[in-house]
């Protein structure tokens, strides 16, 4: 797992949240960096060869889906919303 993702996307990975279900939301503020880099951050490998899937979903701006594949776990879908908190 990247240094820094222990914890929140990892969690779910690891199936320390969310372990018998196959999809969970985030909700995340950004109160620093621009809205773009954490979309990219979002949009990078949490572990290694894990993520399978990420799309902006279109009813929302700053809303993200992502799957991944989980060791011992069925696959998960993360829901991802960002809210700008840097005003």
């Amino acid at each position: 797992m990247r240094s820094g993702w222990k914890g929140g996307i990892g969690c779910f990975i690891n199936g320390r949240y969310a372990s018998r279900y196959q999809e969970a939301g985030m909700l995340g503020y950004v109160q620093g960096d621009s809205l773009a880099w954490w979309a990219t951050s979002l949009r990078k490998p949490q572990v290694e060869n894990t993520a399978t899937n990420c799309m902006v979903l279109e009813e929302t701006e700053h809303k993200w889906k992502t799957a991944y594949e989980r060791p011992n776990l069925n696959p998960i879908d993360i829901n991802h919303i960002l809210l700008d908190c840097r005003h």
